[in-house]
């Protein structure tokens, strides 16, 4: 479980770092650039939140529906559902950010 927090703490950066170098190179202004730099840093790390606190539910829920029949669970694979969706939900804010910024939603400029 320690592990995702600590991926958490490295791809949060990574992804708001990505989103102002690419908003700043692209033409917005600063403070645009970094409220969406601060955005999607916010919903990574909320991401790799999520994923840790509710780790045992989505554990269980993916044992139950995913992979109804396990001969044995390793702990190694609830350590990697918990980061596969902490960064499923980085993915995500960093697409919402490239989708409003091509189709001007959201304020992007």
């Amino acid at each position: 479980m320690f592990v995702v927090s600590v991926v958490g703490l490295f791809v949060a950066p990574a992804a708001a770092a990505g989103v102002f170098l690419h908003a700043t190179r692209t033409g917005s202004t600063r403070r645009i650039a970094l409220l969406w730099a601060g955005g999607v840093g916010v919903v990574s790390f909320g991401g790799f939140l999520f994923a840790y606190s509710f780790g045992d539910v989505l554990h269980r829920l993916y044992l139950q529906q995913l992979r109804p029949v396990p001969v044995a669970a390793s702990p190694y694979e609830g350590t990697a559902l918990r980061v596969a969706v902490g960064s499923a939900i980085s993915v995500l804010g960093v697409f919402l950010y490239r989708i409003s910024r091509q189709y001007g939603l959201f304020g992007a400029d």
